[in-house]
């Protein structure tokens, strides 16, 4: 095996490990006692966050994707992330289903989407009319 073939092992290990870790943090977020959770105003901040964090998880995975197959992946991971994390809040503080928190995660994915999207077509445009920076 030679050193460019362990490269590329070591940077797919390196993208799961990134997913991964980064899927646990949004887990352990998710299901942190409120009170931790919230500085005192849980509304706007609350949405925020929600919006952010899927945001954020929708960037991240689109860097760890390097294939079609992968993107698809992790888009379905990221949409079971939204629904998970709401059921483990419920199945942990037996509160409600929050059907609103769902909605707010699936606008972080969309806005995540929206930036990946415009993302890959300046690269395409670049790529493809021959420009370089």
């Amino acid at each position: 095996m030679n050193n460019l073939t362990r490269w590329r092992i070591e940077l797919a290990r390196d993208r799961r490990s990134l997913a991964v870790l980064w899927s646990c943090f949004v887990v352990i977020a998710s299901i942190v006692p409120i009170k931790f959770r919230h500085t005192g105003s849980p509304g706007r901040f609350h949405e925020a966050a929600h919006i952010i964090a899927f945001l954020t998880t929708v960037l991240v995975f689109s860097r760890c994707a390097n294939s079609r197959t992968a993107r698809l992946i992790y888009s379905g991971w990221t949409l079971f992330l939204a629904f998970a994390t709401e059921w483990l809040e419920t199945a942990v503080y037996h509160n409600r289903f929050e059907w609103r928190d769902v909605g707010l995660d699936l606008a972080g994915v969309a806005l995540g989407c929206l930036l990946v999207a415009v993302r890959l077509t300046s690269v395409q445009r670049v790529h493809l009319g021959g420009e370089r920076f």
